[in-house]
């Protein structure tokens, strides 16, 4: 009894002991109790307990999810190849190959090629869990691919990589395809697994863009940005001998800037990389900003290198000390980017020579814009329906806590909230932080020094003020961010004229600095402290990255509000000039451009050119380029134009097919004269609204119009003497009227990739096909005639991504047509109310040679 009282007095003072101790921590060292909660929820977790009834709503909706299912089939001995490299792998030594594999989807059978793939083990710990590479064989496709890659949600972070993509796509960026499906291998369910979209033609195409070849970083050759390889996707067709050219060009642009030899806005499209930039900002996606992650796709038209976001990984920087991309490149504290690729990020945001303006301005735009509650309110609403569908999918399968490389017993559960958390915490910093001191005042001018004390980005000086005084900069005026995280940025000394030379010196007490941040219109006032703190490039010669001087004067002179005007006569260019910064480039009737030795006009800002009936304006070629306005930010009309003898606009590694070219730049054209034309395009516009009217094409080498991706309006049209398409549209919505169309070597009228027509009154006469409607496009005629034609109608698919076409033809008239139509199985065609029911089985094979 004695013994047994000793014990429970012991394990009393023992457990008020520990009690004590336990509130004491509490109370005098609560960092140590909430770093040691930290520490768990990062193992295990633990802080998404109380998410419960969340979770448990989740997994309940993904009961009644039907994902698609994708199945594979190995053959045993594959299987043991891909168990071999599985178990090397995790041994360190990873080197997968291409196995045979059969998939299948609907009832539809691929032959294809599959691997394992990723560098982290998550990828290969199990091979009931392993990610695969697919390359189907053939020309099929699968959802408009061929090749991609399959891996388990929980390797991106669940929804969170089809968000930070979706939002990508929102914003205009290529962007590869992400889905959710069920994996079936060799008759065993592998759960739900991630879709996402490899680097290939096909990608481009779907997000209608021009092909051109895909960078990245080659992570064989190390991960470091200054040392890794540059090297293009699908290797063997970028490297042949027709298309080194252009890879040449997008690598050399690449290693240009690396090596600082070329600013950031002559190799990058710079408002697609801030958009990128901010996207991953606001949706904790970093991942997606270094170097190994980075896919890079050069635009062959603006010669500019675009990103394509993969790998996005959310939730991967810190969340204690959470940092935006602006700060990656000088923090080095709980940063992991830091060692690999600080001079990737220091480059863009804080160098103070290499750094450039526009890019941080419109960076910073985009991160105001984007973290608007608003903003993401449109968002989430908008993708509400496929965000909840694939949130049941993912959930109809247990998902485990993915904290990056480890996996903690509770499940992962979505909380939308921290977007906006992190949206309002971008907000917090687009507020400027600065010091400002007066060194020297007087009626003319004041002399400041200037503080930038902001953690990551620049201030924009607007200039001071007080009681009426106004000193304004001379020239806009940034100022750097500091250079690290732990040492602020030197002072810079500021001097501003006075705009008022009424004014009177005021009392130095009440100047005010006004300052914003750059692309943020909001201003802010800074009190200037009247005393002193302290005492104390080239670009490259291509044409696409030379602004050439406004040449003479007889030749060009400055009109009001910038526009640049082309004085009246004939004038020679003997090379090529770039005209950017401008407002507009008006020609005016009695004018004549000459192109000579390759030379070609490429115009950043709308053209006006009026000529009249009896003066028009003439554009000649004399072994000359051609034409092209790019990005104009406003509408061109040309009037009275004859554009005789031209080729297209081109150098090595860079070149337009079209002799006049309008690439995201509206034009109305009104009695315009193509003629003698040596390029595979008279006319192109891609992705721009086209309306041409009263307009002739003769002589023409190959394609008369071309438009891609845009919409088309003509009417009143003469097309004579043309090699291939008298109007070929692309991806577009074209409504045309009155056109007369005679002698065209291949179609008069050709609409693919899912384009609709509109026509009426249309009158052809001698051509290889009258109409031609391909992949997924409708074409609907009223009034049509075609005479002398091997072919009237042509209505089928020619790429397996698209579907097959459609054509209604209403009160038309047929003469000497060899063959009336020719149909695909799958095709609609119908003439005169009657459809059409002859169909063969492959169109391809009797109008294109393989």
């Amino acid at each position: 009894m004695k013994n047994f009282d000793l014990f429970c007095r012991v394990v009393f003072f023992a457990n008020a002991t520990i009690l004590a101790a336990l509130v004491y921590l509490s109370y005098e060292h609560r960092w140590v109790v909430i770093e040691a909660a930290n520490k768990l929820d990062a193992a295990f977790g633990l802080y998404d307990a109380k998410h419960i009834g969340k979770l448990a709503k989740q997994r309940f909706l993904g009961i009644f999810s039907d994902p698609e299912v994708l199945r594979i089939d190995l053959k045993h001995i594959n299987v043991q190849q891909l168990e071999y490299q599985r178990s090397a792998a995790l041994k360190g030594v990873k080197e997968f190959s291409y196995v045979p594999a059969a998939l299948t989807y609907n009832n539809l059978k691929f032959k294809t090629k599959l691997r394992l793939k990723g560098d982290r083990k998550i990828h290969f710990d199990h091979l009931d869990t392993a990610s695969f590479r697919i390359k189907i064989k053939g020309d099929q496709t699968l959802w408009g691919m061929k090749f991609f890659s399959l891996h388990k949600p929980r390797a991106r972070n669940y929804i969170h990589e089809w968000i930070f993509l979706h939002m990508m796509k929102r914003e205009g960026l290529v962007t590869p395809r992400y889905k959710f499906v069920s994996l079936v291998v060799n008759g065993k369910d592998n759960g739900i697994y991630a879709v996402e979209e490899h680097y290939t033609k096909l990608l481009l195409e779907r997000n209608r863009s021009r092909e051109g070849p895909i960078l990245r970083f080659d992570e064989s050759t190390g991960t470091k940005y200054n040392t890794s390889t540059v090297t293009p996707y699908e290797q063997n067709k970028w490297l042949s001998e027709e298309k080194l050219p252009v890879t040449q060009k997008a690598i050399q642009l690449l290693e240009g800037y690396r090596r600082g030899e070329l600013p950031f806005g002559d190799v990058f499209d710079v408002k697609k990389w801030a958009v990128f930039f901010a996207v991953a900002d606001l949706t904790s996606t970093q991942h997606a900003l270094i170097s190994k992650s980075l896919r890079l796709y050069y635009n062959p038209i603006t010669s500019r290198l675009e990103p394509i976001p993969f790998d996005g990984h959310y939730g991967t920087t810190a969340r204690k000390y959470p940092l935006i991309a602006a700060e990656l490149g000088i923090t080095k504290e709980n940063n992991w980017t830091y060692e690999t690729d600080r001079d990737w990020f220091y480059g863009l945001f804080n160098d103070p020579v290499a750094s450039d303006p526009l890019f941080i301005e419109e960076y910073v735009s985009a991160l105001g814009r984007l973290s608007e509650h608003d903003y993401l309110e449109s968002f989430f609403s908008a993708a509400r329906s496929a965000l909840n569908r694939n949130l049941a999918i993912i959930n109809s399968e247990s998902n485990f806590h993915d904290n990056i490389f480890s996996f903690g017993p509770l499940p992962f559960v979505y909380k939308e909230n921290e977007y906006y958390e992190i949206a309002k915490y971008i907000r917090g910093l687009l507020v400027p932080e600065v010091d400002a001191f007066v060194v020297a005042r007087s009626p003319n001018e004041i002399t400041l020094e200037v503080t930038n004390k902001h953690r990551a980005l620049p201030i924009q000086i607007l200039g001071a003020g007080c009681s009426g005084v106004n000193f304004r900069p001379t020239k806009t005026h940034f100022l750097r961010s500091r250079i690290s995280s732990t040492e602020v940025t030197s002072a810079e000394i500021v001097t501003l004229m006075n705009s008022n030379s009424n004014s009177s010196t005021e009392s130095e007490q009440c100047l005010s600095l006004y300052v914003k941040m750059p692309g943020i219109d909001t201003t802010h006032t800074i009190v200037v402290r009247p005393w002193r703190q302290t005492n104390s490039e080239s670009l490259s010669q291509d044409t696409m990255r030379k602004t050439k001087p406004y040449l003479s004067p007889e030749i060009f002179r400055i009109g009001g509000g910038n526009e640049l005007v082309v004085s009246p006569g004939r004038h020679i260019f003997q090379e090529s000039v770039v005209l950017d910064g401008i407002a507009s480039l008006q020609i005016d009737a009695g004018t004549t451009l000459v192109l000579k030795n390759n030379a070609s006009l490429i115009v950043k800002a709308p053209v006006l050119i009026r000529g009249s009936a009896r003066e028009p304006v003439n554009i000649i070629g004399e072994n000359g380029g051609g034409i092209a306005v790019i990005d104009a930010g406003g509408l061109s009309v040309m009037e009275h134009v004859v554009f005789d003898r031209l080729s297209n606009p081109k150098e090595e590694g860079w070149s337009l097919s079209g002799a006049v070219t309008f690439y995201e730049s509206p034009v109305n054209a009104d009695h315009v004269t193509f003629s003698n034309n040596d390029s595979e395009d008279a006319f192109n516009g891609v992705r721009s609204d086209i309306r041409i009217t009263n307009s002739r094409f003769s002589d023409v080498k190959r394609d008369a119009i071309d438009i891609d991706h845009g919409n088309l309006i003509a009417r009143n049209l003469f097309f004579t003497d043309v090699g291939n398409d008298a109007i070929d549209v692309s991806g577009t919505k074209a409504t045309i009227d009155s056109i007369s169309i005679k002698n065209v070597g291949d179609k008069a009228l050709s609409i693919g990739e899912k384009s609709s027509l509109n026509a009426r009154n249309i009158r052809i006469s001698g051509a290889n096909i009258g109409v031609a409607s391909k992949d997924g496009s409708f074409a609907e005629l009223d009034k049509l005639s075609i005479e002398a034609a091997e072919i009237g109608y042509a209505v089928f698919q020619k790429k397996s991504e698209h579907g097959p076409g459609r054509i209604e033809s209403r009160d038309a008239e047929h003469a000497n047509v060899n063959r009336i139509s020719i149909v695909e199985m799958g095709s609609t065609l119908v003439v005169n109310t009657i459809p059409q029911t002859d169909k063969v089985v492959d169109v391809r094979e009797l109008l294109y040679e393989e």
